[in-house]
């Protein structure tokens, strides 16, 4: 959790383990409200859907992917902004700070919160920290097998959600095969998923390719495996 994504940068495995992302930089020491997005997971299900905690929020360089998105801050709440002591602008409209993968065999419950003393001492008058804590203590407990780990349904699936996961699997030049399904079955597979188009005014983060990104923190009905093209 937090620093751990500001160390080992060369360490390919340990990069992985935490979902491929890694601290570029962060802006000040701020109040910022965090949406749950999966509200069924054992980290989050007794969490209110928004709450205002206090962090240092940061700035992944590359943000993480393949993994299930369990919370998010909502950016425009950072009243000092976004921009990290780098010159990093920011992670945009989606910036994750919670999430689950399972990982070469074993579980990884992350998150990038957890900067202050005060999200750790009980009780606390610190910003967020009686979620956090009970955020924390639901990931640990679902890592070491006492509940469900990394399971449920994403609300970014059955609501109109503010924030898109969209990653880099979505830019040009990047092609999707959804294996046994083709045309028809990709249409019925996202149907099905109930996976609502995006609300932000651009044709590209309402395609199928980007719908699919998505799903990464809904999961899929079928295997789905990406390739790089350039046609």
């Amino acid at each position: 959790m937090h620093n751990a994504f500001g160390t080992d940068y060369n360490w390919d495995w340990f990069r992985g383990l935490l979902g491929g992302a890694e601290l570029y930089d962060h802006a000040a020491l701020q109040t910022g409200t965090v949406d749950v997005l999966d509200p069924s997971d054992a980290s989050t299900a007794s969490l209110p859907r928004t709450w205002t905690g206090e962090d240092e929020w940061y700035n992944l360089v590359p943000a993480p992917q393949g993994v299930r998105f369990l919370a998010a801050v909502d950016d425009r709440t950072l009243a000092q902004g976004q921009r990290g002591y780098y010159g990093d602008p920011g992670m945009g409209p989606f910036h994750p700070v919670t999430w689950c993968q399972y990982y070469d065999g074993g579980k990884a419950w992350l998150t990038t919160l957890g900067h202050d003393a005060g999200d750790w001492e009980s009780p606390s008058a610190f910003p967020g920290a009686q979620y956090f804590q009970q955020m924390l203590l639901g990931g640990m407990e679902s890592a070491m097998g006492m509940k469900p780990f990394c399971q449920g349904f994403s609300r970014l699936c059955t609501e109109t959600p503010r924030f898109m996961p969209l990653s880099a699997h979505s830019a040009a030049g990047t092609h999707v095969l959804v294996a046994g399904s083709g045309a028809a079955g990709l249409t019925a597979a996202l149907t099905a998923a109930r996976v609502p188009a995006s609300p932000w005014p651009n044709a590209r983060t309402n395609s199928a390719a980007a719908r699919l990104c998505r799903l990464a923190a809904c999961g899929f009905p079928q295997p789905v495996t990406w390739w790089r093209g350039t046609a």
